[in-house]
């Protein structure tokens, strides 16, 4: 990716190569979005040239939570139909993974800004229902690497998971942006 690059839609980029899941790819996009140019404009930190927040670009905000909302009600709501994601809620990244990434969402939806998915999390526990109270714990510490769960089996998890996905959607869609 070149410097003219950054701030960019993918259609407007030509394909670089990336880095992704210990797979290195010679050509293609990974992470080329509004949430990637706004963390890197205003949480970017400068190891040569201009400080990130001089960069010349803009992200237009109401677009990225646009674009959130799309990214909930396709890629997120699959999370609650899909048998392959499904499964993948029965695995400790899963479960990580899918909480973390809607509460994610909620944050950034509530608050208009984007933080990490820890600190989502934690913001979750002040903002949400008692009841999801374990299992969004239950993310934080499979995050923290915080070892021992505090369910009895990985199926009453996922099933709890998959009902709390519903749930923080739900939420998510009623936020006027």
């Amino acid at each position: 990716m070149l410097l003219e690059d950054i701030g960019r839609e993918q259609p407007e980029i030509a394909p670089y190569p990336y880095y992704h899941d210990s797979v290195l790819h010679s050509a293609g996009y990974h992470d080329i979005n509004q949430t990637t140019w706004w963390v890197l404009k205003h949480r970017g930190i400068c190891l040569i040239g201009l400080p990130a927040e001089n960069l010349a670009f803009t992200v237009d905000w109401n677009l990225l939570q646009r674009k959130m909302k799309e990214n909930l009600n396709s890629y997120w709501v699959s999370w609650t139909r899909s048998p392959s994601k499904l499964a993948y809620l029965l695995t400790d990244s899963g479960i990580e993974w899918a909480v973390l990434g809607v509460l994610r969402l909620f944050y950034v939806l509530r608050e208009h800004e984007i933080v990490s998915k820890t600190e989502a999390g934690r913001y979750a526990l002040v903002h949400l229902p008692p009841k999801w109270h374990q299992l969004i714990q239950e993310a934080i510490n499979l995050r923290e690497i915080r070892h021992g769960s505090s369910y009895r089996s990985k199926v009453s998890r996922a099933v709890e998971a998959v009902r709390f996905l519903r749930y923080v959607i739900n939420v998510c869609n009623e936020i006027r942006i």
